[in-house]
């Protein structure tokens, strides 16, 4: 059994805290795949960076721009325009002894044949393994300007970028499907100059129509659910877990946990 939570637009650290406690939830033994949106634009940065190198702190907080920590690694990554998935997992079924790539593999693999199902023009598999690697670009350069061998792209450009973090027992992988891309708003957020390329574009910029959402999380639920060979039971959070959550969510609302 797995389960599918469809939540509407949230804030940052509400995001952020609910990936958490579904992590906490696999180690139970409760998989599950989240589909969500925020109710603003939001940038969230890796564990280990620091906000002050990765965003324009000043820019953000003008334009009423979230800035949140994620618990995942990777790079800054500006939440606008966006359906955000999370997948989190116990090491069993699917993902049983699943290494970091294959976990990125398996979910790969889903997310793109949900969008084949919609037509969306995607470049084969691991199409960007011989460009430059991660490890060798700055540290402070966000997500879609960083070239790697494990998104999904159409002529090269990222159309979905992952963050991952494992414990003994389970995963989290979370990441955001582009439904449109600002480029010019993501350059000022993140002070992105323009001697770096900008690598992404969005849903609609090449499929027209543009899929809707509501097709877009039915293809996704399907392809999931071929996935743990079962359908998904649609339920709410116990107030168990809803008291968690909301704990969570005061720490990814700290100036502490965000270093601001």
């Amino acid at each position: 059994m797995w389960r599918l939570l469809l939540h509407d637009a949230a804030s940052g650290p509400f995001n952020m805290a609910v990936d958490e406690a579904l992590l906490c939830f696999a180690e139970l033994g409760v998989p599950s795949v989240r589909l969500y949106k925020w109710n603003r634009p939001t940038l969230s940065f890796g564990y280990n960076q620091k906000p002050e190198q990765v965003c324009n702190l000043e820019f953000c907080k003008a334009q009423n721009i979230d800035v949140v920590r994620r618990i995942t690694g990777g790079r800054a990554l500006l939440h606008h325009e966006e359906l955000t998935y999370t997948v989190t997992a116990p090491f069993r079924g699917p993902f049983k002894a699943a290494r970091v790539k294959k976990v990125y593999s398996t979910i790969t693999k889903v997310i793109r044949t949900a969008l084949l199902q919609l037509r969306v023009p995607l470049d084969p598999e691991l199409s960007l393994s011989s460009r430059s690697s991660d490890s060798i670009t700055p540290l402070h350069l966000p997500c879609l300007s960083v070239p790697t061998g494990h998104e999904i792209t159409s002529a090269g450009k990222k159309i979905v970028a992952s963050a991952q973090r494992r414990r003994r027992t389970a995963f989290l992988q979370h990441g955001s499907i582009l439904l449109s891309v600002n480029e010019p708003f993501w350059r000022q957020v993140t002070h992105l100059s323009n001697q770096y390329p900008f690598e992404a574009t969005g849903l609609s910029q090449l499929v027209s129509p543009q899929p809707s959402e509501e097709n877009l999380c039915g293809v996704l639920e399907t392809a999931f659910s071929d996935l743990f060979g079962a359908s998904a039971s649609n339920c709410k959070f116990t107030v168990n877990e809803s008291d968690f959550i909301a704990r969570l969510e005061q720490k990814y609302s700290s100036a502490f946990w965000n270093g601001l």
